[in-house]
């Protein structure tokens, strides 16, 4: 039922984390709406291309492979929490609709550090110029440095 509604009301989705209006592609692995957003991109280059002979498209990408990650017990709690804040001012149709868009997208939702995985979907490079990127052996902390470091991580890690 509630994956209905999302077809129904798929240029309405917000993307609430970033607070951006986007067109979500209706997928729930990361993988597929990744690939459907690309495809979305270069068919709009496509077009530019078209009607502008200086706009090239870029070429295809590669499929990425991503395995789903499972939210925490903390995220999922977090997110439904968020729900019911987000619901305040809405009627009973588009509370429905929240809770749907965010049961569907849980797993983009991180409530602490540990559920943030590594991702192949951002790209950088840094400009150099004309210059060989300097490679360094990493630094050992000092005595103190490391203390505090040790200190710090088991504040963070929490009681054991």
């Amino acid at each position: 039922m509630c994956q209905g509604k999302l077809l129904l009301s798929a240029q309405r989705c917000v993307a609430l984390q970033s607070g951006q209006k986007k067109d979500k592609p209706m997928g729930r692995r990361a993988s597929s709406r990744a690939l459907a957003r690309e495809a979305k991109r270069t068919r709009q280059l496509t077009k530019l291309s078209t009607a502008s002979d200086s706009i090239q498209p870029r070429p295809a990408p590669a499929p990425i492979v991503m395995l789903a990650a499972h939210p925490s017990s903390e995220t999922t709690k977090a997110v439904h929490d968020l729900g019911g804040r987000s619901s305040n001012g809405l009627n009973p149709q588009q509370q429905q609709e929240v809770k749907c868009l965010l049961n569907e997208y849980t797993d983009i939702f991180a409530a602490k550090d540990e559920d943030c995985t590594q991702t192949g979907l951002v790209q950088h490079a840094i400009e150099t110029g004309s210059a060989q990127p300097i490679r360094l052996r990493h630094h050992r902390l000092s005595l103190w440095q490391r203390t505090g470091f040790v200190r710090w991580l088991q504040l963070k890690q929490g009681p054991a």
